[in-house]
């Protein structure tokens, strides 16, 4: 039998998310008043952190990617495996996706979102995707550019891993053009002129 609940926060970490992780929870714990379940995903550690998260916090789902997937489009990969656990043991009425970075700063986010729901029951997703947090239009051109390169459909053409590295960082194996464009947008969301002089990783 499925266990009902008001959401599925879903909670996807790595080796070098761990303290941000447990702050994390800590904030939904200390916020969420609706009744709403966790399920972490240990993106496959090398110290078995899954194991640790489960003996610190019991009572959430924590579960472990056989092989690593990584951010950007692998992700995707997690989070359509984790829909499908939790489709699978739990009826709910949202999930929510939460980044190790972020945290649970106020009440009533999942009974605000129901409600949306509710009385626009053609909606599908929500958040701030047209424009930031702090009102600024995002510009999704070159992230466009990114997952084309990491789809399957352009690994299966290339014949070959299209990931490879070159001065510090993973780029496509597909063309100068797109090779071009990753860089600069690693150089800018890393904050140097040249990117081998950053240790920060892309997101």
């Amino acid at each position: 039998m499925k266990k009902s609940v008001d959401a599925i926060i879903f909670l996807p970490f790595c080796e070098a998310d761990y303290q941000m992780l447990i702050d994390t929870i800590e904030s939904i714990r200390y916020y969420v008043e609706e009744d709403y379940h966790l399920i972490a995903v240990d993106d496959n550690s090398l110290s078995r952190l899954d194991l640790q998260l489960k003996q610190e916090i019991p009572e959430i789902t924590v579960l472990r990617n056989p092989k690593r997937h990584g951010g950007r489009s692998g992700l995707y990969v997690t989070q359509a495996l984790v829909c499908k656990f939790a489709l699978e043991y739990f009826d709910f009425k949202v999930f929510i996706k939460m980044d190790t970075d972020a945290l649970m700063v106020g009440p009533e986010l999942i009974s605000k979102s129901v409600k949306r729901f509710q009385l626009q029951p053609k909606l599908g997703i929500l958040g701030s995707y047209k424009y930031r947090a702090d009102g600024v239009r995002r510009n999704w051109y070159l992230w466009k550019v990114v997952f084309t390169y990491e789809s399957s459909v352009l690994r299966r053409i290339v014949k070959k891993p299209v990931l490879w590295k070159r001065k510090g960082f993973y780029l496509c194996h597909t063309g100068p053009v797109i090779r071009r464009a990753c860089l600069r947008l690693r150089y800018r969301l890393s904050g140097f002129s040249d990117g081998t002089t950053s240790r920060r990783t892309w997101p």
